[in-house]
């Protein structure tokens, strides 16, 4: 019964938009909240539970460079997905996290959950793959994704003005390029 729920469940799903915004790292994300809240009603209505099982915790602290200490924790969760007849699935997913604070463990326990939920559903992204791009950077260039990111943070957080801004330019740009591209685009949204 377990396996017919959950091929129902997953055909309710369409995705979750990026609402939440990190004003600090300027970067869009998909919250925990809106994560949960996109698979809930699905499970209540097929009768699903998740009943989680934190299997191993571990944690470290580093200084920042600006002195200050973060807290890390790495968290490995069991989530098993019941019908009411006894059937179930199971799954494992890991989680990490830092906090400056006391909240390393609970952020780290969020982050397992919302990819558990991402990963057991199939629930599409949209993001790039991973493997579209390459961490080596080129020499004076800015890498593809950090430049989005940042043409996305000059816009005021607008993802649409800095998709149109983009206008599907590929691989690394120049600073001086992104610039300009950011500058139009505020001409162009003024």
């Amino acid at each position: 019964m377990i396996y017919e729920k959950m091929a129902k469940i997953t055909a309710e799903l369409s995705g979750v938009p990026k609402s939440g915004w990190n004003p600090t790292q300027k970067f869009a994300f998909r919250s925990v909240d809106d994560t949960v809240a996109a698979v809930h009603a699905a499970l209540v209505k097929h009768e699903v539970v998740c009943l989680p099982e934190v299997l191993s915790v571990e944690r470290s602290a580093y200084t920042t460079s600006k002195g200050s200490e973060m807290h890390v924790a790495s968290v490995l969760v069991s989530y098993t997905f019941a019908a009411s007849d006894g059937s179930m699935v199971t799954t494992t997913m890991a989680g990490e996290s830092a906090d400056s604070g006391d909240k390393a463990t609970s952020k780290a326990l969020s982050m397992a959950f919302k990819y558990a939920l991402f990963q057991t559903f199939t629930i599409p992204t949209g993001d790039a793959d991973p493997d579209s791009e390459t961490i080596e950077e080129v020499v004076g260039m800015i890498p593809q994704a950090k430049a989005k990111l940042q043409l996305v943070a000059a816009l005021d957080g607008d993802a649409e003005a800095a998709k149109v801004a983009w206008n599907g330019h590929e691989g690394p740009i120049s600073k001086t390029d992104l610039e300009a591209m950011i500058a139009t685009a505020r001409g162009d949204s003024k």
